[in-house]
């Protein structure tokens, strides 16, 4: 089985939707996967193609820079001597902050949900 999955951060300006002419949608993006540190720091750049629904949903989050995880299948492909590395996704899983466009002015955020507060029991009431 053939699953690579990978961390990195958007490189393009906004991942692209396309549709098959039968109607498939199709979200395709870059992503830099940095490893290493100092000298030894490398970047791989990966195509991604995150097909149906899954692929419609997270499309307006996929922004330039955004952090990602991506797992799926790795395949590479040549092109004028060079060879580059696609993933068809399984899988993506946003790891950054809500688009730009929905964050509140001032970049703040909604606040948490409140919890409710749990009733305090006595130590008289402890079943133990």
């Amino acid at each position: 089985m053939n699953i690579f999955s990978f961390t990195g951060n958007v490189g393009k300006d906004d991942a692209v939707l396309r549709f098959t002419p039968g109607g498939a949608a199709v979200l395709g993006f870059s992503v830099a996967a940095t490893s290493g540190y100092g000298d030894t720091k490398a970047t791989m750049w990966v195509d991604v193609s995150y097909w149906g629904k899954p692929g419609e949903a997270v499309a307006p989050y996929v922004l330039k820079g955004s952090k990602i995880a991506v797992s799926g299948e790795l395949s590479t492909h040549e092109h004028d001597g060079k060879t580059y590395l696609k993933c068809r996704a399984n899988s993506v899983t946003l790891l950054g902050s809500k688009p730009r466009e929905e964050q509140q002015p001032g970049g703040f955020r909604d606040p948490p949900p409140e919890e409710e507060e749990e009733p305090e029991f006595g130590d008289d009431k402890i079943p133990f």
